[in-house]
């Protein structure tokens, strides 16, 4: 008892953290006593007993602050809480402030009820960046206490423009806290310098260019309830690696994620309907994407650009869109539009419209067969693919597309330019793409599978070999490639050992085409020249007994995915 007694000066006095209980029951005086300048003083969350007369003689005492939100927790001795004759008693001059929340609990609890004032205060948030604080203390500290405690952020309805192209800022997880904003502004914290930061479960919409230029965001955790994003509102965030959007999330506007250039993963919200154009744009390092079963309004240029897009999938039971026949594609299922695409991506034939900008800006896409199902192909629908060298057309008749479909980029000196790529057709229909008003523009058109001939492997068996370019003199095995109903193999199918010549009347052996070996379940053994630089789908399709293939030459052939 006693321990405190007749300090004059002292002011205020907090009980620190961890202490469980104060004072010896029967002490006989009071733990504070006659501390006659004492104004406050602040009990931990962690008290469980007061077991003799708290405090008695402090005329000054105005505020007892008590940190437990549950007062039946502490166990207090009878006449413990203060001196009996005090007069007045500090229940009528004492402020009893309690956490917030806890007040109802406190005004019925025999040992504090007595107090005239309850007071309810909110825990202090404690800010990792000072310039964050600095700025919230500024617009939304109401007591003057040069703090931002929880009560004061949840009673924030508007971030009012204030952190507005700030760079002196990095860190604002604590935005958690602000649990009465509806949205994150217009241009909330465009051009800022954050890196990291979370949004209150409140908020339901993004606002459009609300963290525009913020190159070095690089982490951003959603609230559970958001279900909108708007235009531009995270454009050209460049450092942000991954984005999982909460399930709530139903619309994302045009641009909201263009020149994300660091994206590498993205998930998608399951309840998601619509995605604006150039969501993702130019999104060079996005890797995988799978549409939602929710979805049906996608724009076509959502993901131009995004050149290391290698799979792209709908989910099964999507009633609008569908990637069938593992296209890596995505098809509008309606007409048969493939809509996005990849440079993985190939075209099932069962297409029969090239949407506008399907292709759009894929740098890497270097080869494209167009199947004989194409009936129109849309404007830009190959714009940008600046490496593109190979379009190989099955089509016996040329379909109509657009004029810019197979433009390149646009430069000051040249204007819009068309594509460099080679033109290739089946035998037969050179004349008429030559005829054509738009297919004409391609610089170099060739056929492909002019003659069909037979030559003799060093084992004496007879092969066959179709020529895809007299001009280049080169020839595949087989069918060639592309070959509408392939299904005849090169040989008669009852070899067990192969050796593909490199060379064969004239013409340099580079391809082994489409079902070339189809079906020859006597194969066991296949060496393949130097010259081979494809093997083309379908192959050895059914060759069951295969176990040795031997390849000619130091770099690997390109292999078809089936």
């Amino acid at each position: 008892g006693g321990v405190f007694q007749g300090c004059k000066k002292l002011k205020k006095l907090e009980i620190p953290e961890g202490v469980t209980s104060i004072g010896k029951k029967d002490s006989g005086t009071s733990f504070i006593w006659d501390c006659k300048e004492l104004e406050s003083i602040i009990l931990p969350s962690t008290l469980l007993y007061i077991n003799e007369e708290l405090l008695g003689k402090c005329p000054s005492l105005s505020n007892i602050v008590v940190k437990m939100t549950d007062p039946t927790i502490l166990k207090i001795e009878p006449y413990s809480l203060t001196y009996t004759y005090d007069s007045p008693s500090i229940y009528e001059t004492a402020h009893l402030y309690v956490p917030y929340g806890s007040k109802t609990a406190y005004q019925v609890n025999d040992h504090w009820k007595e107090f005239k004032e309850i007071i309810e205060f909110s825990p202090i948030i404690t800010f990792s960046d000072a310039n964050v604080k600095a700025i919230c203390v500024a617009n939304w500290d109401t007591d003057g206490d040069e703090e931002l405690s929880e009560a004061e952020a949840a009673a924030v309805t508007s971030l009012k423009g204030v952190f507005q192209g700030n760079q002196n800022i990095s860190s604002f997880d604590e935005l958690r806290y602000f649990t009465s904003l509806p949205e994150i502004e217009e241009r909330a914290f465009i051009m800022t310098g954050l890196r990291s930061i979370t949004l209150p479960n409140t908020v339901k919409s993004i606002g459009n260019y609300a963290f525009e230029g913020c190159t070095q965001l690089s982490s951003i955790t959603f609230g559970e309830n958001l279900e909108t994003i708007g235009w531009l509102a995270f454009h050209n965030c460049k450092s942000l690696e991954n984005v999982s959007l909460p399930y709530s999330v139903r619309d994302i506007y045009g641009s909201a994620f263009n020149g994300c250039n660091g994206l590498k993963r993205l998930d998608l919200s399951g309840s998601l309907v619509s995605i604006g154009e150039m969501a993702f744009a130019d999104c060079a390092s996005l890797e995988s994407v799978i549409i939602p079963s929710f979805l049906t309004n996608i724009e076509s240029d959502s993901f131009y650009g995004c050149d290391g897009l290698a799979s792209i999938r709908v989910e099964e039971g999507n009633p609008a869109f569908d990637s069938r026949d593992n296209c890596n594609a995505v098809i509008r299922t309606q007409n048969d539009e493939l809509v996005i695409a990849c440079k993985t991506t190939v075209i099932p034939n069962t297409i029969k419209v090239i949407g506008k900008n399907a292709f759009g800006g894929l740098k890497e896409l270097k080869e494209i067969t167009l199947p004989a199902s194409i009936e129109h192909i849309d404007a830009v629908a190959f714009y940008g693919c600046n490496n593109l060298q190979d379009v190989i057309s099955q089509m016996s008749l040329p379909c109509p597309f657009d004029e810019t479909a197979f433009l390149t980029n646009y430069s000051e000196d040249n204007g819009y330019t068309f594509t460099t790529a080679t033109l290739h057709v089946p035998y037969g229909s050179k004349d008429q793409y030559k005829a054509s008003e738009r297919w004409k523009n391609f610089n170099v058109i060739t056929e492909y599978g002019s003659n069909s001939f037979k030559a003799k492997t060093v084992e004496g068996i007879d092969m066959n070999f179709t020529v895809i370019s007299d001009i280049d003199k080169t020839c595949a095995v087989g069918p060639g490639i592309p070959s509408e109903g392939a299904n005849k193999p090169a040989v008669d199918g009852s070899e067990e050992q192969v050796t593909i010549p490199d060379e064969v009347n004239g013409y340099k052996v580079v391809e082994i085409g489409e079902y070339a070996f189809g079906l020859c379940t006597e194969l066991k053994k296949v060496s393949i020249p130097q010259s081979i630089n494809r093997i083309c789908d379908m192959a050895f399709n059914g060759c069951y007994n295969l176990t040795s293939v031997i390849v000619n030459r130091e770099t690997p052939v390109t292999i078809n995915e089936s």
